[in-house]
């Protein structure tokens, strides 16, 4: 294996060759791995000088836990992504009237249903050699073991019957009961075995929970688009110019918008000879800080001249000659500070969605809670769609849970199509904004 031109790129002491994308963008199009970073982090860039856009990083840390990074702009995120663990084995204990025979038990932790179904591998057994010949409500066996974070339910398995019942499998399911408001989870759980049918089925041996997303993980806002100022009654040639922040719950910032210019403003703003002020909504964000950076009449002042709280939909601020603080806009983004300890949704299990089925650039798929209902399409939902179908350099849609066709854009501008296909097998990073899905990835 070489390196591009027979030599490695200046900024990096050992550069990997080039990798062909292929079917996700033009095959000319190509990638480049720098191992030099610090924390065993590889680079992926689009250019051998080291100097081209970094579309994402791969690193893991000393305790083997993969993280994702696409520092595209002020999309950075950080996201920690493991499989479930496999549990401990069981501990069996008879209740009632005690015997001699053997009874044998794995569990297998599962993080999902229907489409999102995958599980780990079944546990090391656990067995009593004390128990009753046969189950019954009175005499019978308690099966506890230890909580897996992330799990959404455990499967119980009897692998070694006694006498009565005889049959072995799967005989229970059990939910997990975590507090959706700290992602914590019970020490252990039970099942109790009075003579539960086993279906003869056999215990998995391999993981294919996939990667779920757990521990501690940010992301960023986008900075808001789209900022308009418009005169209110009556109007004159007085410029008037506005930035806006996005501001999350942690008090983060992005970094100021592109300025709202208006040249038609009346020379002193007042209830009614005002500038209206509107922008798109920014998925994540608590609250809005309105900056006047010009202003050409009276009032004078720049600055910070109002907040406004978040709500869904277009967002609209009215100047009627607010007093400006004389503050400069923030231009750096400080929202990724903020961290989540944790699951924090109802479904806490996995936002990852292993099958798609729908057709090329009309994808169609289902994502369900750990109860097995429809998970609700709502602004924020964030999504990992492994897709079955391509994705076009131009207009594409998914339907998610029969919710209705919505248009996949990119995140950097949600007004433009896609830019790059993605092909079969590709997992897009998808969150809905509360009117189209915006891709993470572009």
């Amino acid at each position: 294996m070489g390196y591009p031109n027979g030599v490695p790129n200046a900024n990096s002491a050992a550069r990997l060759p080039w990798l062909v994308k292929g079917g996700i963008v033009a095959p000319t199009d190509r990638y480049m791995i720098d191992d030099s970073k610090p924390n065993n982090w590889l680079e992926f860039e689009d250019n051998a000088a080291g100097t081209g856009k970094i579309h994402y990083l791969i690193g893991v840390d000393t305790n083997n836990q993969t993280y994702l990074r696409n520092p595209n702009g002020v999309l950075a995120f950080d996201l920690q992504l493991v499989q479930l663990a496999t549990p401990a084995a069981p501990t069996i204990t008879n209740v009632g009237t005690a015997g001699a025979v053997t009874w044998t038990y794995v569990v297998v932790a599962r993080n999902g249903v229907g489409a999102t179904l995958g599980t780990s591998p079944a546990s090391a057994a656990g067995s009593t050699t004390t128990g009753n010949a046969t189950l019954t409500s009175a005499n019978y066996n308690v099966i506890a073991w230890a909580s897996v974070s992330g799990a959404a339910f455990y499967d119980v398995y009897r692998t070694v019957a006694g006498t009565t019942p005889s049959t072995t499998g799967l005989i229970g399911t059990v939910a997990s009961t975590t507090v959706v408001t700290t992602g914590l989870q019970p020490a252990t759980y039970s099942l109790n075995d009075t003579a539960l049918a086993g279906d003869g089925t056999t215990a998995p041996t391999v993981n294919t929970s996939g990667l779920i997303a757990t521990g501690n993980f940010s992301t960023p806002l986008l900075t808001p688009v789209n900022v308009v100022a418009t005169p209110q009654g009556t109007t004159g040639a007085t410029t008037i110019s506005y930035k806006i922040v996005a501001v999350n719950s942690a008090g983060g910032v992005t970094a100021a918008s592109s300025a709202g210019t208006t040249t038609t403003a009346n020379a002193t703003l007042t209830s009614v000879n005002s500038v209206k002020v509107t922008w798109n909504s920014v998925v994540g964000a608590a609250s809005y800080k309105i900056y006047r950076t010009a202003a050409g009449g009276t009032p004078s002042t720049t600055g910070l001249i109002g907040t406004l709280a978040a709500t869904s939909g277009t967002q609209t601020f009215t100047d009627t000659g607010l007093a400006g603080d004389s503050s400069t806009a923030p231009t750096v983004n400080t929202t990724g500070a903020s961290t989540t300890t944790g699951p924090t949704t109802s479904y806490t299990a996995s936002n990852y969605i292993g099958s798609e089925t729908g057709a090329n650039n009309a994808l169609v798929a289902a994502l369900l809670d750990s109860s097995g209902a429809a998970v609700p399409l709502a602004a924020g939902l964030l999504i990992y769609l492994k897709i079955g179908h391509t994705t076009q350099a131009g207009a594409n849609s998914l339907n998610l849970n029969a919710a209705g066709v919505k248009s996949i854009k990119k995140s950097s501008n949600p007004a433009n199509d896609l830019a790059v296909v993605h092909a079969v097998g590709s997992i897009m990073q998808l969150v809905y904004d509360g009117t189209v899905f915006q891709s993470l990835m572009e």
